[in-house]
């Protein structure tokens, strides 16, 4: 498949997601729910409330060296020193960093639920920001709803509410809303103030380019809005000097109050059409770029507009844009941003995205910078030592000319400048969320800054089956990630993901679906239902339509289902996955040395069968297309309501599947379609959930745009009855997602576009609904599951389980409440890798410990409670009296590995590490992660050139001197003054824009890297001064504000084994920590630390202690133990139940609040 087919397949896909999307939420009417919403009480504190369980990031993303990734940003305002920023995600609200990226924060905060107003600004479409001193003083415009162009009738304009106004609003101040009336349902592109007008007093003029056209708003205590254009509109600039320009959708420049449209050169028989976008280069000179329709030919233009006072605006066209700056995706995929550099102007172009030819690499984004001159110029050219190929005589080591975006993740959306020239920052908002340059956008130069922007968009979520903490997701075009710590993440798959399901009986199987009828699992042994290949079967697609007849009329997004049959010896999985039927596999996982089998359930009476048979990929389709397909289009989700009895969900009904004989395989289908009383015809179906112990169930719908339909049923003695849900608010709330308490049958939870809803059914049928939102942000419910213990453990492990119900939040990610237990607001440190403490005893064994996924995944510690993710032991920074030693070559391996699943099984290196704790002052797009990536290989030839060496990724003497010996200036920035502080060392989090960031999870994840690991998994650090970085966690959507977390850290060297130190008596541990004794317990050194940081439940956060380990012998063990808390806590606090007899051992894993390390020390070479 060559570049262009790929092109069109990504095109299609686009589509039939969006429609996807469009469908389920068409006629969603965000404005009326939102204020709906608002005039409620918020729901009663009982003690129960939502934490989140992120992602908070992901790691291992979709671009050239797998960035950190979150959902889509549409728009980024940036003050001009690039410390702070705002980010305006697509559905998830807006978000602020104060540290130039480092971290976010949502700025509606999301976890209160006050009447009187709007408290989500929800989805974004672009943003006006005024800077003030602070964030207190910052006016902050937020142009609402984002439109999904696509060329279908499901397809809809998603949630405009407005415009939204507010100053300091990071501070708590509720917005305003304005414009309801005029912008409603709409989307708004572009929001521009009069150079003149005084940012949020009154006389404040703002232009507002939306689908419904332009409109002027003027504030008299709040914002005015009146009609200037007729016509959509897209983006606009305000000159200097007063003059107005807008573009239209149509294709249109003008200047409102003059006559006729500005003449944009190009073929007489061409025409310019869609979205567009407008730059500032000059007080009197702007920029348009937008796409030329010439028949059947699409090509993206750009043009000059010079604007002098006085003078017809004229246009030029400028050559040089690459043809596939956004392929099909030109109304979605585009950014522009101009800046003047003396005679020359600087012009940065995103678009979608494009394969960079990378042997490991990924798909990346399409993002270029070129220069031209200003006023001459009719020509792009790269940039010297930005965007130019090669490695010498101005190369900058790009792939193409221009191309600067390998290491951002595809489709952009918004680019921004801020900071000096001499150290210009390049902000881009996309798919995957926000990336920096500092270094005027060198290729190579960015970094991912998107901790703590929790806006993914999930589908589907489950749990694994023997593990609380281990959670798996599909996500609109972000792909499958699970959860690997807390709140951050790993994607296992990239491109989309719909539903997700572990096999209970072999739960080291996650299948998984990418789309449509495409699902996969990396074993071998694991096979899909259509192609019947293993690991990550694909269909072929030409202009973004399937081959595959089965595969084009199954449903974008779908779910599976399992259940576990306790008949069958010895046990078995029951796994059913939808086409436009339902596949079923009764043998995954039984036989290691066979692939498992599919059938078709039948309708009519009958056994299933293999109606693919004889399908090949290569061959023709000798397979029977309608067997078992009852006509009602694709599978939306399912669920088993037992072991022989399956509820399926079309698009145009419900099918009862049952296994009326078992014995001897027979099976029925009993079809329920849509339109048949009570059930209208109209409402979309989205959502099944089984009654236990009973034939009953419950069936989601959207309900009917503009009546009074009920949305949620509940089939009952062969009848659909109303449950009232529909009643509980004026406007419609759709239902997206039900599923029933597994330890109450009577309690039904309901995810709508407002939340979550918990229903108790009475005998007759009626039920009493109650929110059930409290600690949850105002989203759209997209799936829940409830995960429980499994029935195998023993009693006493089960006795403290907790019951968690999970709700998957469109762009807010996952959330999780506890059914079992009161909720308890605490803070917590994990004992293991694979540990949440959610329950008395920390998790001890790996739940993947033979993972599908073990290519992926980082290697978990061992069960002996010796490795706490969250404490790591580095080099002290400000201790060190001399670099470090060179110790020979280190070259890059980069090529070196067969297949892509081997790139993440690389064992990072501590010397590399070393040797990047330095380079990434001088170049910042490195990652301080002890391996080779093509960032390294391109940034080391390059500094390599620069010293007269050959031009090729190898770190030898020369250059390791020359890189480990810099030295920094209070600034963060390369010196040659002797009196800088070193480079090397320096903790691998901070940024010249951050330069006392304290560590996220992720941080400690990667950044990390020991000199050794031993084969029992102990680290090995050397004897000498070090740093003990220590994460908190902290369990409630409310924040912990700076200075009231704390860590306690108690240590002590000598010991010669990791279990003579774990086994030490615990006498006065306890009682020191809790403060119960003034005194420190003997033989051990303590030293307390408040996080200079809020710590909250969606961003865990560290701090960094400084301790001496070069007095104990070389080939001995220490042992560093951290306590945290806070004063959010709730009281009394938690105590161990353990008696001074226990171990640290003991001691560790029945405390949440305690956490060890082992390290062995050696002596450092």
């Amino acid at each position: 498949m060559d570049r262009e087919q790929r092109r069109r397949g990504k095109r299609g896909r686009a589509l039939r997601r969006a429609a996807y999307v469009g469908r389920q939420q068409s006629g969603l009417d965000q404005a009326a729910l939102d204020e709906a919403m608002a005039t409620r009480q918020p729901p009663a504190d009982d003690g129960a409330r939502w934490v989140p369980i992120g992602p908070s990031v992901v790691r291992k993303g979709q671009a050239v060296d797998h960035p950190r990734v979150t959902g889509r940003i549409r728009d980024l305002a940036v003050a001009p020193t690039g410390r702070r920023a705002y980010a305006a995600s697509a559905k998830g609200g807006v978000w602020y960093t104060g540290d130039g990226g480092a971290t976010w924060a949502s700025v509606d905060g999301g976890v209160v639920r006050a009447p009187g107003g709007p408290t989500n600004a929800q989805v974004c479409g672009c943003l006006l920001v005024a800077f003030g001193e602070s964030a207190e003083s910052d006016v902050v415009l937020v142009g609402t709803g984002e439109e999904i162009p696509v060329d279908n009738a499901f397809a809809s304009s998603m949630g405009g509410v407005g415009v939204l106004a507010a100053t300091g609003p990071v501070t708590g101040r509720p917005w305003a809303r304005s414009g309801r009336g005029v912008f409603a349902g709409q989307a708004l592109y572009r929001l521009v103030r009069d150079p003149s007008a005084t940012p949020g007093g009154d006389g404040d003029t703002v232009l507002a380019c939306s689908t419904a056209g332009a409109f002027l708003g003027e504030r008299d205590g709040g914002y005015a809005w009146r009609p200037l254009v007729g016509r959509p509109a897209c983006d606009a600039v305000w000159l200097p000097d007063g003059r107005l320009f807008v573009l239209l959708v149509d294709g249109a420049l003008i200047e409102p109050g003059q006559s006729g449209e500005i003449t944009l050169p190009m073929p007489a028989d061409a025409r310019r059409e869609g979205i567009g976008s407008l730059a500032v280069a000059g007080p009197d000179r702007f920029y348009l770029l937008g796409e030329i329709v010439r028949e059947e030919d699409k090509k993206p233009a750009l043009w000059r507009i010079d604007a002098r006072p006085g003078q017809q605006p004229r246009a030029t066209r400028i050559a040089g844009v690459p043809k596939m700056l956004w392929g099909g995706q030109r109304d979605f995929d585009q950014a522009l941003v101009v800046e003047s550099r003396g005679d020359l102007d600087r012009v940065y172009l995103g678009g979608s995205g494009l394969d960079p030819g990378l042997r490991h690499g990924d798909h990346c984004a399409a993002l270029y910078c070129f220069e031209v001159p200003a006023r001459t110029g009719r020509r792009l050219a790269p940039v010297a030592g930005i965007s130019r190929t090669g490695l010498t005589g101005g190369g900058a080591g790009a792939v193409h000319q221009g191309l600067i975006g390998n290491t951002l993740h595809p489709d952009v959306h918004v680019i921004r400048l801020a900071g000096p020239p001499a150290r210009r920052q390049v902000w881009t908002g996309c798919d995957g969320g926000v990336f920096v340059s500092d270094r005027a956008g060198q290729v190579y130069s960015f970094r991912s800054a998107n901790n703590g922007i929790a806006v993914l968009e999930p589908n589907f979520v489950r749990g694994h089956p023997r593990s609380s903490q281990l959670v798996a997701m599909g996500v609109q075009d972000n792909g499958t990630p699970v959860r690997s710590g807390d709140t951050t993440w790993e994607l296992i798959q990239e491109g989309d993901g719909g539903g997700v399901v572990f096999v209970p009986t072999a739960p080291q199987v996650l299948i998984r679906q990418v789309y449509n009828a495409v699902w996969a699992s990396a074993l071998a042994k694991v096979v899909d239902p259509l192609q019947r290949a293993p690991r990550r079967p694909s269909f072929p697609e030409r202009d973004g339509e399937f081959e595959d007849a089965e595969c084009q009329a199954s449903a974008f997004y779908s779910s599976a289902a399992v259940v576990t049959d306790p008949g069958f010896r010895p046990l078995r999985t029951r796994l059913a996955i939808g086409t436009n039927r339902v596949w079923l596999t009764d043998d995954i996982g039984l036989d290691e040395e066979r692939a498992n089998t599919w059938r078709v359930l039948p309708l009519e009476r009958g056994r299933p069968a293999d109606p693919r048979a004889g399908w090949t990929p290569k061959g023709r389709h000798h397979y029977d297309p309608d067997f078992g397909v009852p006509g009602l289009r694709g599978v939306v989700t399912m669920s088993w309501a037992s072991t022989t009895e399956l509820l399926v969900v079309y698009e145009r009904g419900l099918v009862r599947y049952t296994e009326e004989d078992p014995e001897n395989d027979i099976w029925s289908g009993q079809v329920l379609r849509a339109g048949v009383p009570p059930l209208p015809s109209d409402a979309i179906l989205t959502d099944v959930g089984a009654v236990p112990g009973t034939r009953d169930f419950y069936l989601a719908t959207t309900g009917v745009a503009g009546t009074g339909v009920e949305t949620l049923w509940h089939h009952r003695d062969g009848e659909f009855r109303p449950t009232g849900l529909r009643d509980q608010l004026l406007p419609r709330d759709p239902v997206f997602a039900v599923v029933l308490d597994p330890a109450d049958p009577a309690v039904v939870f309901a995810g709508t576009a407002t939340g979550v809803w918990r229903g108790v059914r009475g005998d007759d049928n009626g039920h009493v609904w109650t929110e059930y939102t409290a600690g949850l942000p105002r989203a759209v419910v997209q799936d829940l599951s409830v995960w429980t213990a499994p029935e195998d453990e023993e009693e006493e492990d089960t006795a403290d389980a907790p019951r968690l119900l999970r709700a998957a939040l469109q762009s807010r990610g996952v959330w999780e409440i506890d059914l079992a237990h009161p909720a308890r607001r605490h803070t917590w440190i994990r004992a293991t890798a694979h540990d949440d403490r959610r329950r008395a005893t920390a998790a001890a064994a790996d739940p993947w410990p033979a993972s599908d996924l073990a290519e992926y995944r980082s290697p978990a510690p061992d069960d002996e409670f010796t490795g706490s993710p969250d404490i790591v032991v580095r080099p002290r920074w400000t201790a060190t009296g001399r670099p470090p030693r060179f110790a020979g070559e280190i070259p890059s391996d980069t090529d070196g590995y067969a297949d892509f699943d081997d790139w993440f099984r690389r064992t990072p290196d501590h010397r590399l590490w070393t040797f990047q704790t330095a380079f990434r002052w001088l170049y910042p797009g490195v990652v301080a992660n002890g391996l080779w990536t093509y960032t390294m290989d391109t940034m080391v030839a390059l500094h390599r050139a620069s010293l007269g060496s050959p031009a090729e990724p190898v770190i030898d003497k020369r250059l390791w001197d020359a890189v480990v010996r810099t030295r920094l200036t209070a600034a963060g920035d390369p010196t040659t003054d002797p009196s800088g502080t070193p480079a090397v060392f320096r903790a691998p989090w901070q940024t010249p824009l951050a330069p006392d960031a304290a560590p996220c999870e992720p941080d400690l994840t990667e950044l990390v890297v020991p000199p050794a690991i031993t084969a029992d998994r102990i680290w090995v650090v050397y004897r000498e001064p070090c740093t003990v970085d220590v994460l908190a966690h902290h369990r409630d959507a409310r924040e912990v504000p700076a200075g009231e977390a704390a860590v306690t850290l108690l240590w002590r060297a000598g010991g010669r084994s990791p279990d003579e130190l774990m086994e030490l008596p615990v006498t006065g541990i306890a009682d020191y920590l809790t403060g119960a004794s003034p005194a420190v317990p003997g033989g051990w050194r303590a030293v307390s630390r408040r996080l200079a940081v809020p710590l909250g439940g969606h961003l865990p956060r560290g701090t960094s202690i400084d301790v001496d380990l070069s007095a104990a012998p070389a080939g001995r063990f220490a042992l560093p133990l951290a306590y945290v808390t806070s004063t959010a806590d709730d009281q009394p606090p938690l105590r161990p139940p353990v008696s001074p007899r226990d171990s640290v051992r003991e001691l560790v894993r029945r405390w949440p609040q305690l956490a060890a390390r082992v390290v062995k020390l050696t002596d450092r070479p």
